[in-house]
């Protein structure tokens, strides 16, 4: 059971970038819900990720917003994290700087969640909060990893990773290849189980079959012959011994 839950080696990439796309959708989610509570009341103070340890509150850094720089500073995270995640699906060669730029601030962005969780955990030393850092670090890796994917123009990729362009494109400046001759197709082999074969098959059966009957008519019928004449020559035997016995056995009246 457990060795079907952790991923094979063919299967880790796109877990990997999966795990990314996970981070990136979770972490928008967080900041739409903090730029709603900050629109809603601008006074407020949203803590996305806080500790307290000797009743003094601890707080992640860029990720708490309070006051109007608060709604700034969300709106802003906001659009930005949101444009890197777009220009991070960019598969057209010509945009390969925008790729990698959305790239970059996709890793930076999953490094400032990663720090401040591993510096909560390092605060407090609970259970969840050294669980929720080690999440953290994994998503990170995970989000370099889709990253080093879509950073070359040669691979870069689509929204989920895969190829960008479809098989067999060439690259930017390659020299075309030319395609290889057509190949003259081969006779195609007989069809034993064509109705063809198995008609002329058939036929041959039949034929053999009445042979066979022809060759056996014969003996048979000197078979049935002997067998008829066997058995009046016993019936007639039977009747002349129960004559005798009858004639043997019967009462003189001659007298």
């Amino acid at each position: 059971m457990l060795r079907r839950m952790i991923p094979s080696r063919r299967s880790l990439g796109p877990f990997a970038v999966g795990a990314a796309w996970f981070f990136i959708v979770v972490s928008l989610l967080h900041v739409v819900w903090a730029a709603v509570v900050k629109l809603g009341d601008p006074g407020a103070t949203f803590k996305t990720y806080h500790t307290v340890v000797g009743g003094v509150s601890y707080d992640a850094w860029g990720l708490t917003y309070s006051g109007i720089v608060g709604v700034l500073l969300v709106l802003l995270q906001l659009l930005v994290v949101s444009g890197a995640t777009a220009a991070s699906v960019l598969s057209r060669p010509g945009l390969v700087r925008w790729r990698r730029l959305g790239h970059v601030v996709l890793i930076g962005w999953a490094a400032l969640w990663m720090l401040n969780l591993v510096r909560l955990a390092a605060i407090d030393g609970q259970l969840d909060s050294i669980a929720q850092a080690t999440l953290l670090c994994v998503l990170f890796g995970c989000t370099a990893y889709r990253a080093t994917r879509g950073w070359s123009s040669g691979r870069s990729r689509s929204t989920f990773g895969g190829p960008a362009g479809g098989v067999g494109d060439p690259a930017p400046g390659a020299v075309p290849v030319p395609p290889p001759p057509p190949v003259p197709p081969e006779d195609p082999e007989p069809d034993v189980g064509s109705a063809r074969t198995i008609g002329r098959h058939l036929g041959s059966l039949i034929v053999v079959g009445a042979a066979g009957i022809r060759s056996v008519k014969p003996a048979a019928q000197g078979a049935a012959t002997s067998a008829r004449r066997k058995a009046a020559a016993g019936l007639h035997r039977v009747a002349e011994f129960t004559r005798r016995q009858a004639d043997r056995v019967a009462p003189d009246t001659g007298e």
